[in-house]
């Protein structure tokens, strides 16, 4: 009769605590996510989902040595159609794939919100690759990890060499790259709670992803069980707590410090605290014609402000003609540019920063249009890069993960600034 050793004990017990863990954690995000109606939280819920999924050929093969003293679900003899091994693909590793691209999209909107289409195409491609060559071939791509002991679970890995190996190992660096140097590197950006937020969630993801996933495969049951599973445990208590969402307190208006508010947004999409400014209907303003908005930034700042989707947004509106910037009539000297076309504006957007703050052009646009006492928006994501002039001027806080509050935002105070409402 062969018992479960103590490896198989601890490998098997672990395992189902990781199952009920993951699921558990994984059905709260997404539930939340409805609530919420956040993206990145149901990412989150599924990612726990799949990776639990991944411990199944482990608790089955507990509980039938358990019960029946036998690894049906393992790996031991491989035979080119064996039922035994396409099981164990179907219950274990078919479940590699989608927890990678989900962990893929959740890095994708943390860096590269803007090239997040491309990322999911490529790891797409990566995806169906790697199940075709699990599901053709598993007998090639999969090698056993012999026992420690008699009573120990069935365990295997990629084949070194083999094409999933290969892709293995390029999601290793790749997932490296987005959600943990790319995740740090956004924190480097923020300040306060959302930095604090960011950095625990990378190295969550570091832990998660990279660290455990590759000594779970390349070790054998023994010490380092222990040791990998609570580092794994530990992963997801950092993934949870990075990602919650705090209780909003009530401060004083003073932009900087509404970070609970900010995180929540950031995160979660969640309205700001912040005093949100009124939506004015355009018919209950005076509009002599279609206004003509002119949008400054520097030209670095591009991508950081979303400047192409943001002007493409507001000429949706019907009140709105036409946004004009710089970059879209590249042919023209920039001064020769603003000299044509600030006069013509009805509004001034501008986009405040560091870079901003040391740009001439900049500089003389908003100058310019202080002159021609034309209405000026700021745009800002720390109050600071605000210059000192227009710091009492009625602008928002560039809420990176929410597009659409902006633009309405703008909108709204377009239509307040230019219909008389308001200063």
């Amino acid at each position: 009769m062969l018992f479960l050793s103590i490896n198989g004990w601890i490998n098997g017990l672990s395992s189902l605590f990781i199952i009920i863990l993951g699921w558990s954690l994984g059905i709260h995000f997404i539930l939340s996510s409805r609530r919420q109606k956040s993206k990145l939280l149901r990412y989150f819920g599924f990612l726990m989902v799949f990776y639990s999924n991944t411990y199944i050929s482990y608790v089955t093969d507990f509980f039938s040595l358990l019960l029946t003293d036998k690894n049906p679900w393992g790996l031991w003899t491989y035979t080119i159609f064996s039922e035994v091994d396409l099981l164990t693909c179907l219950t274990t590793w078919m479940w590699v794939s989608p927890m990678i691209y989900v962990a893929a999209l959740i890095g994708a909107e943390f860096t590269f919100p803007q090239k997040k289409n491309y990322i999911k195409i490529m790891f797409l491609i990566t995806v169906i690759l790697y199940e075709i060559f699990l599901f053709l071939d598993y007998g090639n791509n999969l090698t056993e990890i012999p026992e420690v002991n008699p009573g120990d679970l069935a365990d295997a890995w990629f084949t070194f060499g083999s094409p999933i190996f290969i892709i293995g190992i390029i999601w290793g660096v790749l997932l490296f790259m987005f959600n943990g140097v790319g995740i740090i590197l956004r924190s480097l950006q923020a300040k306060g709670l959302i930095r604090k937020k960011l950095l625990i969630i990378a190295f969550g993801f570091i832990l998660l992803i990279l660290i455990i996933s590759v000594f779970e495969g390349l070790t054998t049951p023994g010490p380092f069980l222990i040791l990998n599973r609570s580092l794994m445990i530990f992963s997801w208590v950092l993934l949870y707590y990075g990602i919650k969402p705090q209780k909003e307190k009530r401060r004083e208006k003073k932009a900087p410090s509404k970070e609970v508010a900010k995180f929540a947004s950031y995160m979660l999409g969640k309205p700001k605290a912040i005093d949100d400014v009124e939506n004015v209907n355009a018919s209950n303003v005076e509009l002599e014609k279609k206004l003509l908005v002119f949008m400054s930034y520097a030209t670095k700042d591009v991508d950081t402000f979303k400047i192409h989707d943001i002007a493409k947004r507001l000429m949706e509106f019907s009140e709105i003609e036409n946004v004009l910037y710089w970059e879209e009539y590249m042919e023209d000297n920039i001064f020769e540019y603003m000299d044509e076309n600030l006069d013509k504006c009805d509004a001034m957007i501008l986009f405040c920063s560091e870079h901003a703050r040391d740009s001439i052009p900049v500089k003389k646009e908003w100058t310019a249009a202080e002159a021609l006492s034309k209405p000026i928006i700021p745009v800002f994501y720390n109050p600071h890069h605000i210059p000192a002039l227009l710091s009492s001027r009625l602008g928002i806080q560039f809420d990176f993960y929410d597009l659409e509050r902006n633009v309405q935002e703008l909108r709204s105070l377009i239509l307040k600034k230019v219909g008389g409402l308001t200063e």
